[in-house]
C-alpha cells in the first residue's frame, strides 16, 4: 500500500494546491525509543491492519510531513531497511515540491538529520540527502532527484567542508556541492589526457571501461539544464570550468543522438568557452529558454553542430 500511496501522492502534488497543502502539513506521531525509527505515525495505519501496541510513557507531538518523507525515502534505499516498499515515487513528490518557493525553501534550509532531533545537533540541507541517488538503478528515483536538484539549484556549489547559510535562513550547514552528483550520470568510460584528467573531480578520474552514462535522454536533459542554470552567475561558470565540466559535455555530445540533449550541450559549451563579456551580453536569451527550449529540427552533420575541442 505504501508504494501505491506514494504514487498517488506524486500525481496529486503535480498540481499546486495539493502540493502547497503537503508543504504546510503536519501529522501526529507517537514518540518512544522502542518504536522503529523512534516514532509511530498515529494516523498512518491501514484500516485492515492490527492495532499497534503503543508502549507506556510514549509522547505525542506534531511533526511536519516533508522531513518525514525525506527520511523514509533515504531509509527505504538502504540494504538494512525494514520497510516493505522502496518508495521510489517519493522522488517525484520532491521534484514537484521543489517547483514552488516553499518547497525550495525547505530543501535549502538546514534541518536536523532525523525528524525527531532538535536544532542542537549538527544540521544538514535536506537536498544533500537526495544527491547520492542520481545514479540509482531505478529511473523514477533518479529522475525525481535530478529534477529536485535542478529546481533547487541555488547554493549547491559550496564545498561540503565549509558551513554555509542560504538566505533567508541564518542557520548554517555543510555545503552541498552537487556538481559531482550531476556530472556522474553524464560521464562515460572515456580516457582523457593527464592534464585534462586533473581538472575533473577525483571520483570522475580514470573511470573503468564498464562505466555507463545515464541511459534516459530526458534525465540527461534535466542534468544539463541544471548545469546551464548554474551558469547564470560568473562564479558558477568559473566553478564549472574548474571542475572540467566541458570535458564531460564534449564526450557526451559525441556519444548521444537526442536532439534536445545535443542542443543543451551546445548551449552549455557556448557559455563555458566564450569570452565572459560575450556571455554577459546575451545571457538573458540563453537562460530564459533553458527550461523549455524552443522546438528545432534535428541537428544535421554540418560543422556548426559539432563540438570542437578547444
Amino acid at each position: 500500500m505504501a508504494e501505491l500511496a506514494a504514487m498517488l501522492l506524486s500525481n496529486l502534488t503535480a498540481h499546486s494546491t495539493p502540493c502547497n497543502t503537503l508543504l504546510s502539513m503536519t501529522i501526529s506521531v507517537t514518540e518512544h525509543s522502542s518504536l522503529p525509527g523512534g516514532f509511530y505515525a498515529t494516523n498512518s495505519r491501514c484500516a485492515t491492519a492490527p492495532t499497534p501496541s503503543i508502549p507506556t510513557g510514549s509522547k505525542t507531538r506534531e511533526l511536519p510531513v516533508l522531513p518525514l518523507l525525506v527520511d523514509a525515502f533515504v531509509d527505504a534505499a538502504t540494504e538494512k531497511s525494514q520497510r516493505k516498499a522502496k518508495l521510489h515515487f517519493l522522488a517525484s513528490i520532491f521534484a514537484n515540491s521543489s517547483t514552488s518557493p516553499a518547497g525550495r525553501l525547505f530543501f535549502l534550509t538546514p534541518h536536523p538529520p532525523r525528524p525527531l532531533q532538535d536544532k542542537t545537533v549538527d544540521l544538514e540541507y535536506p537536498l544533500s540527502k537526495l544527491t547520492p541517488f542520481t545514479e540509482h538503478s531505478d529511473l523514477i528515483r533518479r529522475g525525481g532527484v535530478a529534477s529536485a536538484i535542478k529546481y533547487a539549484h541555488q547554493a549547491i556549489l559550496s564545498p561540503e567542508t565549509i558551513n554555509v547559510a542560504v538566505p533567508p535562513s541564518m542557520d548554517e550547514a555543510p555545503g552541498i556541492n552537487a556538481i559531482l552528483a550531476i556530472l556522474q550520470p553524464l560521464a562515460g568510460p572515456e580516457e582523457f589526457d593527464l592534464e585534462d584528467t586533473e581538472l575533473l573531480p577525483a571520483p570522475l578520474q580514470f573511470l573503468p571501461e564498464t562505466k555507463k552514462r545515464e541511459p534516459d535522454p530526458a534525465v540527461q536533459a534535466i542534468h544539463l539544464e541544471s548545469l546551464v542554470l548554474l551558469c547564470t552567475t560568473r562564479s558558477g561558470r568559473e566553478q564549472l570550468r574548474q571542475h572540467g565540466v566541458y570535458l564531460i559535455i564534449r564526450e557526451l555530445h559525441k556519444a548521444e543522438q537526442d536532439a534536445k540533449v545535443l542542443q543543451l550541450c551546445d548551449k552549455l559549451v557556448n557559455l563555458l568557452k566564450r569570452e565572459e563579456a560575450a556571455v554577459v551580453e546575451d545571457e538573458e536569451e540563453h537562460f530564459n529558454s533553458v527550461v523549455s527550449p524552443p522546438n528545432t529540427a534535428p541537428a544535421d552533420d554540418s560543422d556548426d553542430d559539432i563540438i570542437q575541442e578547444i
